[in-house]
């Protein structure tokens, strides 16, 4: 009968220990963005991009395979205003930049069993974007998509069994180009996406 007792609380811890291992959550997030602000060199002349940027959104489904290892797949947006100035003028705002990326990343956890459990990541994003000039440049155009290599960083702070509040950092290497235009550069914008949202696990 002992044994037959020890048997069954194996099998119950095994079996707690493998749905703990194996969960799964998705998440709603309130994403800003920080772009690098480039220069290019024209005709003797420095050209200064400058980014104001704006909120955007996002959602994200991840999947534990052990207790320490996840694969995150995340869709955010972002964007912001852009500004120009030329030889160190004022800036002058000629458009909006909007943006969007899929990410997919592999990410370690650490003190998964704590309240407070921090991760960091490596993966690949596949970045797409757009200019609107409005009235002020009249031209509008799209940036070629981009798959970029993407790190990553944040923390989980559990609020219940099934629910959290996290902070998530994502570094994207994107150096967006004008489609169908052989003679643009590439502007090296490696924007950071800071998010702050709320993980659901099941």
């Amino acid at each position: 009968m002992k044994r037959i007792m020890l048997l069954v609380i194996a099998l119950f811890a095994g079996s707690s220990s493998l749905s703990a291992q194996t969960s799964s959550d998705v998440g709603v997030w309130v994403t800003g963005s920080r772009f690098e602000d480039p220069e290019l060199f024209d005709d003797d002349q420095i050209v200064s991009f400058e980014f104001e940027e704006r909120a955007g959104y996002g959602v994200s489904f991840n999947h534990f395979w052990t207790n320490a290892f996840s694969t995150e797949f995340a869709y955010h947006t972002f964007g912001a205003d852009l500004g120009v100035s030329v030889d160190g003028s004022p800036r002058l705002t000629i458009g909006e930049v909007d943006a969007s990326s899929l990410t997919g990343v592999a990410q370690w956890h650490f003190r998964r069993a704590t309240r407070f459990s921090p991760y960091v990541g490596v993966g690949v994003a596949y970045t797409q974007g757009e200019f609107d000039g409005g009235e002020l440049v009249g031209e509008s155009f799209t940036f070629e998509p981009d798959v970029n290599g993407v790190v990553n960083v944040g923390a989980n702070i559990a609020l219940t069994e099934s629910l959290a509040v996290a902070v998530d950092l994502k570094h994207l290497a994107w150096t967006p180009k004008a489609e169908d235009d052989e003679e643009a550069e590439r502007l090296d914008v490696s924007p950071v996406l800071v998010s702050a949202g709320l993980r659901y696990r099941f």
